[in-house]
């Protein structure tokens, strides 16, 4: 009888450590493949580099979730392989920013999360973003034509104009019009918002209603500005009534 409440002991052991192992493999699965086209994007592409720099290129990445996402082994396809930008380890805030450069002398005031040799041709590029398990999450300028937006004039990057729109379509895209305050390794300003909203962003809106009978809500902006999905809202709102929540 001992012998045998034995075997069974050591039976549920290997058991147990088994389905341990299934949801362990199963969970890493699931990691790898949870992130579908367009949870991250390619957001801005300084393919002409700076006026101080014309090698200094940068990419900027945009996560469009809720959740941080390990960008480590996902990489950036660069005309069918011709060159592959791979990032070998960094995260990406969810609603953030995540930001390749050539070199780290590339911008004065701005840290890159990833030091990468760009390559980017001013005549154009095809890139396609893909995930750890080289699955595709975004490609831009697919038919490797010339780029659709920025200029080799005044450095102007290449600006998504919704990050949320997730076809590949030269209508989505523009050159920047304005700055974010970065500057090229000489500090001269540079024409485009590494690491920061697009001068050009036109994505969803912020609405705000309060509906029922015992409150009146009056919205006032002043001053402009922009509030980005996946923001935070600051609001003050003056209460004349009791109102319950529940």
């Amino acid at each position: 009888m001992e012998k045998r409440l034995e075997i069974l002991k050591r039976q549920f052991v290997w058991i147990a450590l088994a389905m341990m192992l299934m949801q362990f493999s199963i969970a890493r699965i699931s990691s790898a493949f949870a992130y579908d086209a367009g949870s991250v994007v390619i957001n801005e592409i300084a393919w002409a580099g700076t006026t101080d720099e014309s090698n200094d290129e940068w990419i900027e990445l945009y996560n469009n979730t809720r959740e941080t996402i390990d960008l480590s082994g996902w990489s950036i396809d660069d005309d069918n392989g011709s060159s592959i930008y791979t990032i070998a380890s960094g995260e990406i805030a969810p609603y953030g920013y995540f930001l390749i450069a050539d070199s780290e002398a590339a911008l004065k005031n701005v840290s890159a999360n990833a030091v990468i040799g760009l390559s980017l041709a001013n005549t154009g590029d095809s890139l396609v973003l893909k995930n750890a398990v080289g699955a595709i999450v975004d490609t831009v300028n697919g038919s490797g034509g010339a780029w659709y937006a920025g200029n080799n004039t005044g450095k102007a990057s290449m600006e998504r104009m919704d990050p949320l729109e997730k076809p590949d379509s030269a209508s989505n895209w523009t050159t920047a019009t304005s700055g974010n305050g970065a500057t090229g390794r000489s500090g001269t300003p540079v024409l485009g918002t590494p690491g920061s909203v697009n001068s050009a962003f036109s994505g969803a809106s912020v609405k705000i209603s309060l509906e029922g009978n015992e409150a009146q809500f009056v919205k006032r902006i002043t001053g402009g500005g922009t509030v980005c999905h996946g923001k935070d809202l600051t609001f003050s709102l003056l209460v004349k009534k009791e109102i319950r929540f529940f």
